[in-house]
């Protein structure tokens, strides 16, 4: 009989970037560890790239809701379909915010009513977990709650307050941290960036939490040209940040409105990929192999000496 698995429920799901880490885990027979039960979002596009990634994966869609979690009636559909056997619960609420580029450096006073909304959405994520109580909880967002108070107190310590206060610990198994929230970095852990982010580690069990020890060195990190070199060149002006004329302002709408709706797609060759493919050190393939999503077509060209040096062992033959 196959081990039961450990269930998951996503909040503030956007991409899958959570969701995708859990669900990628296996055992030694390459069996998942994880099963996503729900993975929520409010943001319709989010939604469809969930959906697709879900609907081959598990061959549903119906593990994505899309909703806003401020509808108390969303609270209840979401401990209906989860069952109350959730595990994990996981999530980055809206960070914009929080961020030291966003709001609180001066272009978010229009939206000041907005932003104030997304420093208590925390607090949905908190009535699901004190709801549903998980054995574990982890807590994503930006560096800059880590500053950001509200009444002279620090938010990060405000949310490490009110989840203590359901009976979360944030202890971790390694000694050399002293606070509630860790720091990684996602260049620490083979992502070729640096990348910071807060993560709050918790559990209702009265144990020490895990701490994700550093994976890749960064001496011997791949470059981002190796992860991104084979895009084709794009020219930025998406946004209107540092854009004060409203000519321009038009222009970048009227632009941005062609692309989204198709009129202006950029075509991927797979002969780019193979060029710059056939150009890269064996980490640099290895990273490829593993961040493409049909890298199968490019394993059979690599011979049995690279693959039994690559960095990531699910791929070796």
């Amino acid at each position: 009989m196959a081990e039961e698995k450990i269930k998951v429920l996503d909040l503030f799901a956007g991409g899958g970037g959570l969701s995708l880490g859990f669900d990628l885990v296996k055992d030694s027979e390459g069996r998942r560890v994880y099963e996503i039960v729900l993975a929520v979002d409010n943001y319709k596009y989010a939604c469809q790239t969930l959906r697709k990634y879900f609907s081959k994966e598990y061959g549903r869609e119906d593990i994505v809701m899309e909703a806003d979690l401020t509808v108390p009636q969303n609270h209840k559909t979401i401990i209906e379909r989860c069952g109350k056997k959730i595990d994990l619960i996981t999530g980055g609420p809206p960070c914009q915010s929080f961020s030291l580029i966003g709001p609180r450096s001066g272009n978010g006073k229009k939206n000041k009513k907005k932003y104030k909304i997304m420093d208590s959405m925390y607090q949905e994520y908190l009535k699901l977990v004190k709801e549903l109580k998980p054995s574990f909880i982890i807590f994503e967002n930006v560096k800059g709650i880590l500053s950001k108070k509200k009444g002279g107190i620090c938010y990060i310590d405000l949310i490490t307050s009110d989840f203590k206060n359901i009976g979360y610990s944030f202890e971790s198994e390694n000694s050399k941290i002293k606070t509630d929230y860790i720091i990684l970095n996602a260049i620490d852990y083979g992502v070729p960036q640096e990348r910071e982010r807060v993560f709050l580690i918790g559990n209702n069990l009265g144990i020490k939490n895990p701490f994700p020890s550093v994976t890749h060195n960064r001496s011997s990190s791949i470059t981002l040209f190796e992860a991104i070199g084979d895009l084709p060149k794009l020219k930025a002006q998406i946004t209107h940040t540092g854009i004060k004329s409203r000519k321009e302002k038009e222009k970048i709408n009227k632009r941005n409105k062609r692309i989204y709706n198709g009129g202006d797609a950029i075509i991927y060759h797979e002969e780019l990929f193979r060029k710059h493919y056939d150009s890269l050190s064996a980490k640099g393939k290895a990273f490829l192999d593993f961040i493409k999503p049909n890298g199968q077509i490019v394993l059979h060209t690599m011979s049995q000496e690279v693959r039994n040096k690559m960095i990531f062992p699910s791929l070796k033959a």
